[in-house]
């Protein structure tokens, strides 16, 4: 009569596990999609991944999305997907992600087998461009023109260009600047300029630039370049004492050459008019061709008597 109380209890025993796992694996499991998808992304790109459950799940829902490198995200949701934004930023970012959802019904917590993988590929950067900083003096002071140069190595191809103060993009227009960088369609060249007339404090900051070259299916970003920082300095007032003291020398040699010039064209007249009225004739002409023909008729007449 033992016995079979001992299989009776071994067999209930053995059953909840089995029970559990059937009720695990009627939860279906979710979707995960990624929204206008790339064959390949870079770093710098943001990616938008969507976590999708049936339809006749409903109530609130807790998803997680992860990816196999080594990092996950989880939320809240009352609706049938979930929603998870990011910037591309680091290696964990790339290979395989999948998704999952909890739901509790009654006492439970039930929770979905994962969703197919979803394959992240993050291709290399372009090499980074060089950024230069040219200024008439070697210093940047205020009113000064202010050229930053962005070069990016290799053959000339579509490429377009983009600068950055202090890690925000400079617009051209809002900053007052000519910039020929401004062409975002793209066109043929190496570098590219960007120009401030008349710099200001407010040009101050580090400066960085990249690049992107057009492919068949999108544009290719570059590495950023090393950061340039660039302070504008208040004009000095011995520079202007100097600019002025140069202005000075240079406009009273002008005036002084000019004058020698004209004192020289000016005696010269005076000596000209002064041999005349002595008799003396010009130079290459003689005393007797430089008398009139009256002269010379009169001077035949007293020959020949």
């Amino acid at each position: 009569m033992i016995a079979p109380h001992l299989v009776i209890f071994l067999t209930t025993v053995h059953l909840v596990p089995c029970q559990m796992v059937s009720e695990e694996a009627a939860v279906p499991a979710p979707t995960l999609s990624v929204l206008q998808g790339q064959k390949e992304y870079f770093f710098g790109d943001v990616v938008t991944l969507v976590c999708t459950t049936p339809r006749n799940i409903t109530g609130k829902l807790m998803y997680q999305i992860f990816g196999e490198a080594g990092w996950a995200i989880s939320g809240f949701s009352s609706t049938n997907n979930y929603t998870f934004e990011f910037v591309l930023s680091q290696m964990q970012h790339r290979g395989p992600h999948l998704c999952s959802y909890s739901i509790r019904q009654g006492r439970k917590q039930l929770t979905s087998p994962t969703s197919e993988k979803l394959v992240i590929k993050i291709g290399d950067h372009l090499p980074q461009p060089l950024l230069m900083v040219e200024s008439p003096l070697g210093e940047v002071m205020a009113g000064d023109l202010l050229s930053i140069i962005c070069k990016a190595p290799g053959n000339v191809t579509i490429r377009r260009f983009h600068f950055y103060r202090d890690g925000q993009e400079v617009l051209p227009v809002a900053e007052g600047s000519e910039d020929n960088a401004a062409d975002h369609g793209g066109s043929l060249r190496t570098s590219t300029v960007l120009q401030f007339p008349r710099a200001g404090p407010q040009h101050s900051g580090n400066f960085t630039c990249k690049y992107e070259e057009k492919q068949p299916e999108r544009w290719i970003p570059s590495f950023t370049s090393q950061a340039v920082s660039i302070s504008v300095n208040p004009p000095k007032k011995g520079k202007s004492c100097f600019l002025l003291l140069r202005l000075l020398v240079v406009g009273g040699c002008f005036l002084t050459i000019n004058s020698l010039i004209l004192l020289f064209y000016w005696a010269r007249g005076r000596s000209k008019d002064a041999s005349f009225l002595y008799g003396a004739s010009p130079a290459g002409i003689s005393q007797l061709d430089a008398r009139s023909p009256y002269t010379l008729q009169e001077d035949n007449k007293y020959e020949e008597h």
